[in-house]
């Protein structure tokens, strides 16, 4: 599979600045974004990188980069479990949402971390493993 059949989902904006991949913008938090590639997931797209990838969860940092295949095929239940279930504990992190505002205390810093994830996997992707 090569990078031009990759979409990366996301709400990241320093994800705008990665040549040469397509993205959906996703407004709203990590939950919108993996919400959004659930239903990608469930209309045939294969998942390729792990929605709760990194040790940051959700409640920690609001952005969040998903890839997945562009063109969907057959439906992988697996694949769908495994979101779904990362949808579940997702939620169950945001009922214990850190109070401060984590966005506007440390953005820039979130975003970079959520953008190192995002390239380690592509990396990864490429590399074969």
């Amino acid at each position: 599979m090569l990078y031009e059949e990759l979409l990366i989902i996301t709400n990241n904006p320093l994800v705008k600045n990665i040549p040469a991949f397509e993205y959906s913008w996703v407004e709203g938090d990590c939950r919108e974004v993996i919400m959004h590639a659930y239903n990608l997931v469930a209309l045939g797209h294969q998942l390729i990188s792990h929605p709760l990838s990194g040790s940051i969860k959700p409640n920690q940092n609001p952005y969040k980069s998903i890839i997945i295949t562009k063109r969907p095929g057959e439906v992988d239940i697996r694949a769908l479990n495994l979101i779904g279930n990362c949808l579940l504990k997702t939620e169950e992190l945001m009922q214990n949402k850190i109070q401060i505002d984590l966005k506007a205390v440390y953005g820039d810093d979130l975003q970079l971390v959520d953008q190192d994830i995002l390239l380690t996997a592509l990396q990864s992707f490429q590399e074969g493993r």
